[in-house]
This record gives structure tokens, C-alpha cells and sequence, in this order.
């Protein structure tokens, strides 16, 4: 048989521990305040894709179809850019070529890399999106 003091003792420890439980965890509710994040990212000098790890954005690089020292139809004189449709059955959103990029000489089809006829586009823009 449980006495009145016993009862109020017992009442009293379970408020002060759902208390304590309470303040714990709006102590870890998230707060109005952000927290700032720096994060990394390797971008090809060429066509600015960007990669989480340096070395995939460095074999990207020696293959890359705007890298000059590869030799590709994106950068040479004889490449002729494909001209995009208006949408395949009149989807907006469709990039199918109207007319496929091409090689002036026919030194490529389809693109190549180390081109023996590459000659070098006199207007290279650096600054490809």
C-alpha cells in the first residue's frame, strides 16, 4: 500500500524527468540560423562542365569534344554545326537535329578525335554554356 508521500514523490520525478526530456529535444530542433557549406567542384576550362572529383574532371579534359589540343570537329575550320528542329512531332522539348552536324571536307562522319585534316577555328570563344 503506497503512502500519500510516496504518490506525490513519484508524481514529481515523472514531471521533472518529461521536463528534462522536453529540453532535450528543443535543444535539438534545428535553429533559424544556416549554416554555410563550401563545396568543390572541377570545371573543364573548356566546355565548363563541372565533376565532384578531380580526376574525372581531368580525363574529361583530355577528351573533351571543345579542347583545342584534341583535335575535334567541335574545333576545327571544316566543322559545320547541325541546325536544331523546330521539335520532333511538335514536342518543344525534343533536340533531334534538323540538320546533323557535319565535316565541310567529309573528313568526319561521325565526329572524330585526332582528325589528320583538323585546321584550327580561328574563332575559338573560350566561353562555351
Amino acid at each position: 500500500m503506497a503512502t500519500p508521500y510516496v504518490d506525490w514523490l513519484v508524481r514529481v520525478l515523472l514531471e521533472a524527468a518529461d521536463g528534462e526530456r522536453a529540453a532535450l529535444h528543443a535543444a535539438r530542433l534545428p535553429t533559424a540560423v544556416t549554416i554555410p557549406v563550401t563545396v568543390v567542384r572541377h570545371q573543364c576550362p573548356h566546355c565548363r562542365r563541372t565533376w565532384a572529383k578531380q580526376p574525372s574532371a581531368a580525363s574529361h579534359v583530355a577528351r573533351c569534344w571543345y579542347n583545342p589540343a584534341v583535335r575535334s570537329c567541335k574545333t576545327c575550320e571544316y566543322h559545320e554545326p547541325g541546325e536544331a528542329a523546330g521539335g520532333c512531332w511538335g514536342d518543344p522539348y525534343c533536340n533531334c537535329p534538323e540538320i546533323p552536324e557535319g565535316c565541310a571536307i567529309g573528313a568526319a562522319t561521325p565526329m572524330v578525335t585526332d582528325c589528320p585534316l583538323w585546321q584550327p577555328l580561328h574563332d575559338l570563344i573560350g566561353d562555351r554554356s
